[in-house]
C-alpha cells in the first residue's frame, strides 16, 4: 500500500499547496459513512456514467437469508480508476450507515474495508467493470451506491438514495363539504363511467337547506361530485371502490 502525495509551490509569498489522493482504497477506512473524494476541485455536478447494478433489491423475511446479490460497477467504455462502493437502507447521516457483507470475485480490481461493508479499489489501474457479491443482514430494502474516480480531477460523489414517501394525502375538503368514505364494493349501473353519474345512481342526498330548489341540489350534487372524483383520482383509487357514506355541511369560520 502507498499514497501518492505531490506538492505545488505556488510563487507568491510563502503559500504552500498540498495535494493527496489514495491509490490504495485500503486507506480510506475513515471515509466510509461519508465516502467524500478528497481531490482537487468538486465533484461533477452531471450524472455519473458510472452505473451500479442493481441499484436497489428488496428482500422479505423469507428471502434474505437465502439469499446472495451479484452487484457490478461499470463505465460502459469508460474507465475508472477508484472508486467505494456500499449498500444502505437511506441517507440520514449519521443513522444510516453501510449493512450487509460483501465478497470479492476479482481480487486484482477490489478490496474490502470497514468490516467488509464497503468495496474500494486496490491499485490506480483504469478498470472498466468490477463485481462483487453482497450478503444482506436483515430483510429490507436495499441501496447500492458508489463514489467514482475516472481520473484525478473528474470524480463523481454517491448518488442519493430518494426514498418513497410515506405521508399520506390529505383528504379532499371545502368550506362547504365534508366527504367521508370507506374502501366497500356498492353495486353501481355497469354503463356508468363518471362519478357524477354513480352518485345519482346511488341516490346520494345532498344535504342542503329546506327552501333550496332543485337546481341548487343539482348544483350541490355537482360540486360533491368534482370534489370525490378530485379525491379519487388523486390517489389512484378506482371510482368503483369506495362509497359515500355521509355529507354535511361545514361552518366556513371555526369559531360558528
Amino acid at each position: 500500500m502507498y499514497i501518492a502525495r505531490g506538492f505545488l509551490i505556488l510563487s507568491f509569498g510563502s503559500m504552500l499547496r498540498f495535494i493527496s489522493c489514495y491509490s490504495d482504497g485500503g486507506l480510506l477506512e475513515d471515509q466510509c459513512q461519508e465516502m467524500n473524494i478528497i481531490h482537487d476541485g468538486s465533484a461533477q455536478a452531471t450524472e455519473s456514467p458510472f452505473k451500479v447494478e442493481p441499484e436497489n433489491v428488496t428482500l422479505t423475511d423469507s428471502e434474505w437469508n437465502n439469499v446472495t446479490i451479484n452487484v457490478t460497477l461499470s463505465g460502459g467504455s469508460r474507465e475508472f480508476m477508484g472508486f467505494m462502493l456500499d449498500s444502505r437502507e437511506c441517507d440520514d447521516k449519521p443513522n444510516c450507515t453501510s449493512v450487509g457483507t460483501f465478497n470479492l470475485t476479482d481480487l486484482d480490481n477490489s478490496l474490502l474495508i470497514c468490516g467488509n461493508r464497503v468495496v474500494v479499489h486496490p491499485n490506480n489501474l483504469g478498470k472498466s467493470s468490477i463485481t462483487v457479491s453482497w450478503t444482506p443482514g436483515s430483510a429490507g430494502q436495499f441501496f447500492f451506491r458508489a463514489a467514482v474516480v475516472e481520473d484525478f480531477s473528474t470524480f463523481w460523489g454517491r448518488k442519493r438514495i430518494d426514498l418513497p414517501s410515506t405521508t399520506p394525502p390529505p383528504t379532499e375538503t371545502s368550506a362547504h363539504t365534508i366527504l367521508t368514505t370507506s374502501p366497500t364494493i356498492f353495486p353501481t349501473d355497469s354503463h356508468a363511467t363518471d362519478v357524477l353519474s354513480i352518485l345519482t345512481n346511488l341516490d346520494v342526498e345532498v344535504l342542503a337547506e329546506e327552501s333550496s330548489t332543485e337546481e341548487e341540489r343539482q348544483a350541490a350534487l355537482r360540486q360533491v361530485a368534482a370534489l370525490l372524483e378530485s379525491y379519487l383520482r388523486a390517489n389512484n383509487t378506482d371510482i368503483y371502490s369506495f362509497e359515500v357514506t355521509r355529507i354535511e355541511p361545514v361552518s366556513s369560520s371555526p369559531c360558528d
